[in-house]
């Protein structure tokens, strides 16, 4: 009996030797979990201060394991190199990592999402937005890495389903093409002129970035201010 709690003294130890200092308290609380496509399943999980194997501990709600079974071998969390998110096993073993983003959630990739997508994110406090807010608004059209781009404002229709776009001031000349309007069927984004002829498809990467190729085969976005 004596041995088995001084081996239990010893992981605890061990466990609290190597995450001495104190969890981020920003990231303390509950988040949600989930997909990233309209209507994703999510489950709630909870990042506690208490010190575990691996990090700090972690608590889940009961439907975690049912939606995303990945979430049953997690036993703690900490921060990872540039700002990512980490969930380990009672190994120490890195399970999944998810990245910052810019609008405060972290993003990663996991096979339980129908997307490939996982999120996590704050629980939405007061209504949520609906689709016609997400779809409307300030966008960005155009590459990465100083690559050209133009930035639109989005006017969506209350099921988000089609919508018309104004183009704002400064738009690239290489890629001003009289973009008027869109429609979005499942995950593809469509952008059509004023005639109602096809300008660009996009096939949606998460809830804020659509992705396509141009004429030359370089990739293009359609994504959120």
């Amino acid at each position: 009996m004596r041995a088995a709690f001084a081996i239990a003294a010893t992981l605890a130890l061990a466990a609290g030797a190597a995450w001495a200092e104190d969890a981020p308290k920003a990231m303390l609380g509950k988040w949600d979990l989930g997909g990233v496509t309209e209507g994703a399943e999510s489950c709630r999980i909870v990042l506690k201060a208490d010190v575990s194997i691996g990090g700090w501990a972690v608590d889940r709600a009961r439907d975690c394991a049912k939606k995303f079974p990945f979430t049953t071998g997690i036993n703690a969390w900490h921060m990872g190199r540039g700002g990512r998110l980490v969930f380990t096993d009672a190994l120490r073993k890195p399970l999944l990592s998810f990245e910052h983003t810019e609008d405060g959630s972290y993003m990663g990739g996991d096979d339980s999402a129908p997307s490939g997508i996982l999120m996590i994110d704050r629980p939405v406090t007061g209504p949520a937005p609906t689709r016609q807010d997400q779809m409307s608004g300030d966008w960005s059209i155009g590459g990465v890495g100083g690559a050209p781009h133009c930035a639109v404002v989005s006017h969506a229709n209350v099921a988000a389903t089609s919508g018309t776009l104004t183009v704002k001031p400064g738009c690239d000349r290489k890629l001003a093409r009289g973009w008027a309007s869109w429609k979005l069927k499942g995950e593809v984004l469509t952008l059509f002129d004023a005639k109602g002829t096809v300008l660009q498809t996009f096939k949606r990467g998460d809830i804020v970035t659509f992705e396509g190729e141009d004429a030359k085969g370089d990739s293009i976005y359609f994504s959120r201010d």
